[in-house]
């Protein structure tokens, strides 16, 4: 899964640049469906950010139904994320 760092100057939470750009990786199918994520400290290394802002982040992603926490199996793309992704939202 490619991700980009965060723009630290924008005005949205840095949790939510974090979810967005996970979320964009799964609409695009660079996560398929039940693929593992790398571990939250790796997301943020890569990011830039703090372990906790991408915790926060795969919770918000969880709510919304597009990643799945299972214990000793750790976070993977749920198998309709994608479908949910693209789907225009009303926001």
């Amino acid at each position: 899964m490619r991700i980009g760092k965060v723009d630290k100057r924008e005005p949205f939470a840095l949790h939510e640049q974090v979810a967005a750009e996970i979320r964009r990786a799964i609409a695009d199918g660079e996560a398929s469906p039940g693929e593992r994520l790398a571990p939250a400290i790796d997301i943020a290394a890569v990011m830039g950010v703090n372990k906790n802002t991408v915790i926060r982040a795969l919770h918000v992603l969880r709510d919304e139904g597009l990643l799945d926490f299972t214990r000793g199996r750790g976070i993977r793309s749920r198998g309709d994320a994608a479908a949910k992704c693209s789907a225009p939202q009303d926001r």
